[in-house]
């Protein structure tokens, strides 16, 4: 009799056993699927967080600085004799658009002109003790290029009421005439504490910092200002600084390291996240993980004591009913009950990916534009709707194939993704057209973007030597008052009339 029992219970703790390591596996399972979902969102958030600084704090102030210089070039300094008359105070024309363009740049602190003889001017007035243009190493040696260089030197103006030196950054340009002769030299010094007061409004992510670094390692913006100038980063982070963006862990710190890289001006911008932070981000949801596991492993325990087989039994015939599923013989065991969910999942998921996403592109389809813009309508969010659409498309199906007109459509849409961000969507509407939704976004940043991607693929070389793409857009507002057909046709009107005035342009209406 006590074989026969120690028998029993020797067989009931194997059954018990063989009952947990289902739940020991998903346990398992479940934690490596948390640490990878935790680091996927961290990556994403940061880098998010990293690209749109960088757009916000380096793209944009870099664009409107060759905007200003390029304006004043092309608006007076076209002859010698214009830069000589300025140079020698006798072109009050010139020197009123020169006050006004540091009175309107927030990024300007002097501007000077130089002529090619090496005589100057410079506004404000700076009382340098000598200064030759040709001689500094900032000064653009291929004379015969209009290009604005930026230039990561650090140069000395002498400050004779203190007598101080203050490091500052260069923008410079040479001025050439219509047979594009020089004939002088335009030169601003770039206040980069604008840009870091701008930092001081964002805020970096897990107790983050973000700062930009000239390509000698000097921290040219940061929110601490002091920073500026006096704080170099590590020579290994520029080295591994090779892609346009990407991250790294720094060997001596740990800290996570996301950069975004630029060629002219040859500077990085860094945002670091502290070890600490990285750690502490998983450790807290492993205390909340472990905490669901035991208590789960105690209901479980507590589950096999009480119902035993009926309970099992009894879970299974609920879950076939509740999926739909024919509680008969056929699903009796665990296997073939497991086949059938998985078949079943696996068609639902395929059936949602096909509804949603289109298998070309990978932009979302117009079944999923219809729900989200009915969605934010509902919700009475306001956002910005812009429509675009290839420009002569049929030619370049026509003329290269269809198969480099499908590189084309995948590039528009990747192109557009990386610049607008996974914030802003966008759907395949039709064919080469596309829709984009822009929650929550201003008018005039959603434009930005939108002239930002259309600069990229425009500035694409492709494989085939003859291949110039582009795209003709328009970009309206919602707020509240239009119905989302109302909406698509305004869109759709300024899109064609961006293709009737030549194409390879947005036009919009706020």
């Amino acid at each position: 009799m006590f074989v026969r029992k120690r028998s029993s219970a020797n067989v009931f703790t194997m059954m018990m056993g063989m009952m947990l390591i289902p739940f020991i596996v998903l346990a398992g399972l479940t934690f490596f699927y948390t640490h990878s979902m935790i680091r996927e969102s961290f990556l994403t958030t940061v880098q998010r967080f990293d690209d749109n600084t960088s757009i916000g704090c380096i793209e944009i102030p870099i664009r409107e600085i060759r905007r200003s210089l390029n304006s004043l070039t092309q608006n007076g300094f076209r002859t010698k004799a214009s830069v000589d008359n300025y140079i020698a105070d006798k072109n009050p024309l010139m020197s009123s658009l020169i006050k006004n363009a540091m009175m309107s740049s927030p990024y300007f602190i002097a501007i000077i002109i130089s002529s090619t003889e090496d005589k100057f001017k410079s506004y404000p007035d700076i009382p340098f003790d000598s200064f030759l243009a040709s001689e500094q190493s900032w000064y653009p040696k291929a004379v015969a290029k209009d290009n604005i260089l930026f230039s990561t030197t650090m140069v000395t103006v002498n400050d004779k009421a203190n007598q101080r030196t203050n490091p500052v950054l260069i923008a410079t340009k040479n001025l050439l005439d219509e047979n594009a002769k020089t004939i002088g030299n335009i030169t601003v010094g770039i206040n980069g504490d604008e840009s870091s007061d701008i930092l001081k409004s964002k805020i970096t992510p897990f107790s983050g910092e973000y700062i930009v670094a000239d390509n000698s390692g000097h921290v040219i913006m940061s929110s601490n200002k002091s920073a500026v100038f006096s704080r170099t980063v590590e020579a290994e982070w520029l080295k591994r600084a090779q892609n346009l963006t990407g991250h790294f862990i720094d060997r001596q710190s740990g800290d996570m390291i996301f950069y975004h890289a630029y060629n002219n001006p040859d500077w990085v911008g860094f945002t670091i996240i502290p070890a600490h932070a990285y750690d502490e981000l998983f450790t807290a949801r492993y205390k909340i993980l472990i905490l669901i596991c035991m208590v789960c492993f105690i209901l479980y325990i507590i589950g096999i004591f009480l119902c035993r087989s009926y309970l099992i039994n009894f879970i299974n015939l609920v879950y076939m009913k509740a999926n739909g599923l024919d509680a008969g013989p056929q699903n009796s065991s665990f296997e073939m009950l497991s086949d059938t969910v998985s078949t079943k999942h696996q068609q639902l998921t395929n059936a949602k990916k096909i509804a949603s996403v289109d298998p070309l592109t990978l932009a979302g389809t117009r079944r999923k534009f219809s729900e989200d813009i009915t969605e934010f309508m509902k919700q009475g969010k306001l956002f910005q709707l812009a429509i675009i659409d290839v420009d002569n498309f049929k030619k370049i199906n026509d003329s290269w194939g269809h198969a480099t007109g499908d590189i084309v459509l995948q590039y528009v849409v990747k192109a557009g993704e990386n610049i607008l961000g996974q914030k802003n969507q966008i759907y395949r509407y039709g064919g080469e057209e596309f829709v984009i939704l822009f929650p929550g976004e201003k008018h005039e940043y959603s434009l930005k973007l939108m002239e930002l991607w259309l600069e990229d693929v425009g500035n694409r070389t492709w494989r085939e030597s003859e291949l110039h793409v582009t795209f003709s857009g328009g970009l309206v507002s919602w707020k509240g008052e239009k119905s989302a057909e109302q909406l698509i046709e305004a869109a759709d009107k300024l899109m064609y009339t961006a293709k009737e005035s030549g194409k390879n342009k947005i036009l919009s209406e706020p």
